[in-house]
């Protein structure tokens, strides 16, 4: 029996599906907050070493498809196994705040049904705007009359860092850029306004290793640091798409992937009904932003990275 009159809408506060960009060999980051800020909000010089973790302002996801699976699929089958409620040919960015929600659509058709796992398909970069308050001088980078060029707060009155209108990773292959944050005194009124720095492929770079499905289990094997399982132990595996239907390639450390597409294998499954009138869905946004420095030339820079993707469904 099919349940039609279900409600999908974007809810932006919880958690399952957990995506960590960190290595085997890194230690998963801390709260910045209560641990490394002050009464005044203002992350310390020793959170910046312990890369901890502080909430974005705004996140910019690109959205392909979500959907719901009576079984665990592939990602050679998840089109066929699941039943996808939202789809989209381009990818659509879907602005996330912790206040904001987004009506998908509704009259949705969907199968009463016990499902055992969920699907998310997303564009290959995410986007944020942010801005932070840091106790101690902290530096960063700002395009002045077609250079980059250091700038900085001030060791006793503290610094502001924000986000700026531009693109990169972690790999920083932009001549003379160090840092995506541009930093100033407090207060400075020279401060610019808060840009979107869009994180690119570098969040989910293996370096060569790719999803495959086992002969025997015949679920994905998921390269080990898109393999994770959730504080309610799902597991979700991440695997990086070349298209809709065909599975990335490296070529040295460099992959073709313009999509991901997360396998979310519920520990309890969600149940729909004929008394089901909707499902939630919500992204965490929540420390996902991991703070960082790297010193190049006797210069610390601060930066700030993606650290994680989270989803949920809710089922109401």
């Amino acid at each position: 029996m099919n349940n039609s009159n279900i409600l999908k809408t974007f809810l932006f506060f919880s958690a399952i599906i957990f995506f960590s960009a960190y290595s085997a060999s890194d230690v998963q980051a801390a709260s910045c907050d209560p641990t490394y800020v002050n009464s005044d909000g203002e992350v310390s010089d020793s959170g910046i070493t312990a890369k901890c973790t502080v909430t974005p302002d705004t996140v910019y996801f690109p959205v392909y498809k979500i959907g719901l699976c009576k079984v665990v699929p592939t990602f050679e089958n998840y089109q066929t196994a699941c039943n996808v409620f939202y789809e989209k040919s381009t990818d659509v960015l879907v602005e996330v705040s912790k206040s904001s929600n987004l009506e998908l659509k509704t009259g949705v058709n969907l199968e009463n049904a016990t499902y055992k796992a969920a699907i998310i398909l997303l564009g290959n970069s995410i986007s944020l705007k942010h801005s932070q308050t840091f106790e101690g001088k902290r530096t960063g980078m700002q395009l002045i009359s077609g250079s980059y060029e250091k700038t900085s707060g001030a060791a006793d009155t503290g610094t502001v860092c924000v986000t700026q209108n531009i693109s990169g990773n972690a790999d920083f292959t932009t001549a003379g850029l160090e840092s995506f944050l541009t930093c100033y005194e407090i207060d400075d009124p020279a401060l610019p306004s808060t840009g979107i720095f869009e994180e690119t492929s570098g969040a989910y770079s293996t370096e060569g290793d790719v999803c495959s499905v086992n002969s025997s289990t015949g679920l994905v094997d998921a390269p080990t640091v898109l393999t994770v399982t959730a504080s309610n132990n799902d597991t979700v595996k991440f695997c990086g798409m070349e298209n809709d239907t065909t599975l990335e390639k490296y070529s040295g450390t460099s992959t073709n992937a313009t999509r991901q597409l997360a396998i979310q294998e519920f520990d309890t499954n969600v149940v729909t009904t004929k008394d089901t009138k909707s499902i939630d869905i919500g992204f965490k946004v929540t420390d996902m932003l991991m703070l960082e420095e790297r010193t190049v030339n006797g210069t610390t820079y601060t930066n700030a990275f993606i650290e994680g993707v989270s989803l949920t469904f809710t089922v109401k």
